[in-house]
């Protein structure tokens, strides 16, 4: 056995595998996807969440008497409560057989001034992107959860963020039924005698749903005749909605999915079914805050909180934002050297405007 195993990473090999873990992890963000415009990802410099609610501003001026006082009115109410945030931390442990398969791709000069070969850089960069989307994962899952669920959920504890019941609205039809489901002329009455959605009515940007719902919705226009009698080329959602309903705001159809993963004894791993975070047979009410002249123009953030994991954490300025490190303890147990790559995060969904969000059950 090679006695020089726990220095089988120089300095330089070191140093380009924690700049691979950093440039592939480091942004950790879709921002394409719509959750980081809904419920954007913020670092907040506290150990706690503080979710407060803001309400009171609607009504009409009074009538005032000549030569009297007009009426007192309230001002805005508001409710703030605290709750801890969660913690959450994943790593990818490289055995002291993966070690020795880092030699075995080639010499370190092959690739310069690297000095990694291509297959190194391969096998490390998948260790990292694995972190980097299953943090991604995590975070989209909590800002659709806060949205359509109206919840945040931490082993096994669950935070309600006050959102009326009167703002989930059924559709009158089943969407998903066969000679049923009109979803169309339902959104259409929804939008426009609904005594909560009224008031959002010039404020509704589009209609958030999964593809599930899409095709149940493309379903029902190709029973109806639309798609065919208005010769409509493609099956796109927004195209059959030009026809059937002109004037209502677009759909936008969002397929984060997540799955979940099994360790089979031989070591393989098994991907379970995926599931759609924004979920089957529901609509949000998107709507354009810019326009409402409210100064949060966000339904609420992921919020990420102090930690102590990060490197660059102390007892006297805990570290801010998402982490990723190496963690070299085991290159020094020569028993069984190895070492991990770290990433995790502490923090939660804070939802800010439950009084505005909007769902639709089909």
């Amino acid at each position: 056995m090679n006695k020089n195993v726990v220095n089988l990473l120089t300095d330089r090999h070191r140093q380009v595998i924690h700049a691979v873990v950093e440039e592939i992890t480091t942004p950790l963000l879709d921002e394409s996807s719509l959750i980081r415009e809904l419920m954007p990802i913020v670092n907040v410099p506290a150990a706690v969440l503080e979710h407060e609610i803001i309400s009171g501003s609607g009504g009409l001026t009074n009538e005032r008497v000549l030569d009297e006082e007009g009426k007192s009115i309230a001002g805005h109410s508001s409710t703030s409560k605290l709750f801890e945030p969660g913690s959450y931390q994943e790593f990818i442990t490289f055995t002291e057989k993966d070690l020795l398969k880092l030699r075995k791709h080639g010499t370190f000069g092959e690739r310069g001034a690297t000095g990694l070969t291509g297959g190194e850089l391969d096998f490390i960069q998948r260790a990292a992107m694995k972190l980097q989307m299953r943090l991604n994962n995590r975070t989209a899952q909590l800002g659709w959860d806060a949205l359509f669920l109206d919840q945040y959920v931490y082993q096994g504890v669950t935070k309600d963020f006050g959102r009326p019941a009167g703002n989930v609205i059924a559709a009158a039809t089943d969407w998903s039924a066969t000679g049923v489901g009109t979803p169309f002329e339902d959104l259409v009455a929804i939008i426009g005698q609904n005594a909560v959605v009224r008031k959002y009515k010039a404020f509704i940007s589009s209609f958030v749903i999964n593809p599930k719902t899409e095709s149940d919705i493309v379903l029902r226009a190709l029973e109806s005749g639309v798609i065919t009698n208005a010769n409509i080329r493609n099956a796109d959602i927004n195209e059959v909605r030009k026809f059937s309903a002109p004037g209502l705001a677009p759909f936008e159809v969002v397929a984060d999915a997540i799955q979940t993963e099994t360790v089979n004894a031989d070591g393989s791993i098994t991907l379970s079914d995926a599931v759609y975070l924004v979920p089957d047979d529901r609509v949000l009410i998107k709507l354009d805050f810019n326009k409402t002249g409210k100064m949060f123009p966000k339904y609420g953030e992921v919020q990420i909180t102090e930690n102590m994991n990060d490197p660059s954490a102390t007892p006297q300025s805990p570290a801010q934002g998402m982490y990723t490190f190496i963690d070299e303890e085991g290159m020094i147990r020569r028993k069984n050297p190895h070492l991990d790559v770290v990433g995790g995060f502490n923090g939660g969904s804070n939802l800010m405007r439950p009084n505005d969000v909007l769902i639709i059950t089909v």
